[in-house]
């Protein structure tokens, strides 16, 4: 696994992990067509990478979108707001910490119109280039 997938695969966990006690949390890896909330959608950022600040080290951005309920008056903010602390919880333990989170806003997915924010979080990964690796390997 590379190290793009294994930053994706930390964040998912550590959201698995710090919503367990609400079982119907939903937390997914990947984005989707349908979608039942509360849900955490884990998703790479725009731009994905930022830099390099070395040759090989990059920021890596990962958007964690928070879905609490359906768009409707008076409803879902209470559930968003805790989703919210519990995100910046966990990820500040599993050291890959939120650097922002948008004002709440409708998601649309399917035609359906969801209350929800992005927690944006990044986290430096190394992505070694072929061409040093090769070199590294004696040219193989």
């Amino acid at each position: 696994m590379g190290e793009l997938a294994t930053l994706r695969g930390q964040v998912v966990d550590a959201l698995r992990t710090a919503s367990a006690p609400h079982t119907d949390w939903a937390v997914l890896d990947q984005p989707v067509d349908g979608l039942t909330p509360p849900a955490f959608i884990v998703m790479w950022s725009e731009p994905m990478l930022f830099g390099p600040t070395t040759s090989c080290v990059y920021s890596a951005g990962v958007d964690i979108r928070i879905v609490s309920t359906r768009v409707e008056p008076g409803v879902g903010l209470d559930v968003l707001e805790l989703m919210v602390e519990t995100a910046v919880s966990a990820l500040v333990e599993a050291r890959h910490p939120i650097r922002q989170v948008s004002k709440p806003a409708p998601y649309d997915v399917d035609g359906v119109r969801y209350q929800s924010v992005v927690a944006l979080c990044t986290a430096t990964v190394s992505i070694t280039q072929p061409a040093l690796l090769a070199a590294s390997n004696g040219g193989h």
